[in-house]
């Protein structure tokens, strides 16, 4: 049975960090491009302003699938935190977009060039039923779009042919 690699493993491997410089690779990797001017200079952002982006590193540190990150993803976005100046609306912040695009990149295959790919079916593919065009005048579709039902008052109907 093959063991299945990990996030930090998989990231280390492929942009050749050690595992000791994970955490802060991927959080240079995953923040806004406005926000690296301003963590440089440390006297705007406070002590303590990117925990909340170093747990979510620590949650899809040890995750196995593309699944698992996007659930530490989803886990982030819906804790609880106070609004923050710098984070809310500066977006001094590590990118949760980024952090997915990093992770598709590495747990989601993609087609190789050149070989044969998988043939993808229509809908109906096997059933022995072909579709058929619908008969709208069947339906009481008249010719703007609108339906015509009889028992629907006229000043409905007109303002729904309005539209």
């Amino acid at each position: 049975m093959a063991t299945k690699t990990t996030f930090l493993s998989r990231f280390c491997a492929r942009y050749h960090f050690a595992p000791s410089e994970f955490e802060g690779e991927l959080f240079w990797h995953c923040l806004h491009p406005h926000g690296r001017l301003a963590v440089l200079s440390i006297l705007l952002v406070p002590r303590g302003h990117f925990e909340a982006d170093y747990q979510l590193i620590g949650a899809v540190k040890e995750a196995t699938s593309f699944s698992e990150i996007n659930q530490a993803i989803l886990r982030h976005e819906r804790s609880p935190r106070p609004r923050d100046f710098l984070r809310d609306v500066c977006g001094i912040r590590m990118s949760t977009n980024r952090l997915q695009d990093v992770a598709e990149a590495l747990f989601v295959p993609r087609p190789v060039p050149g070989l044969p790919q998988q043939v993808r079916l229509p809908w109906n593919a096997g059933l022995g039923v072909q579709p058929v065009r619908p008969n709208f005048s069947e339906a009481g579709i008249i010719g703007n779009g609108a339906l015509s039902d009889p028992l629907e008052a006229d000043d409905v109907l007109a303002m729904r042919n309005r539209m």
